[in-house]
């Protein structure tokens, strides 16, 4: 894999990979490293400090990577986890893209 070794070294470290998960899930050009970081076992229900998870990452984001969503789900997100807010990533994704 791609990163395998140095992602592993990183988690070792800090244990920053779920952080790094949050942050791919937001653009279209990571999908291979979201793969790898899934395949090395990150959750893809971590909650960071404010409770939000990498779906809702990525329901935030100024365009929502489909493929990224269907490959978080596929690997176990549950969608319907709250934040500290009380908002899921359906919440945060009609916030984000509603033309109202």
């Amino acid at each position: 894999m791609l990163l395998n070794s140095l992602l592993i070294s990183f988690h070792l470290v800090d244990g920053s990979l779920e952080l790094l998960l949050s942050q791919y899930v937001r653009s279209d050009d990571h999908l291979e490293e979201i793969r790898e970081l899934l395949d090395l076992g990150v959750n893809p229900n971590y909650e960071t400090i404010s409770g939000s998870t990498p779906l809702q990452a990525a329901a935030m984001s100024q365009k929502i990577n489909i493929k990224a969503v269907q490959e978080l789900i596929r690997r176990g997100a549950e969608v319907d986890l709250n934040d500290h807010f009380s908002y899921t990533a359906l919440h945060y994704a009609v916030i984000k893209h509603s033309k109202v």
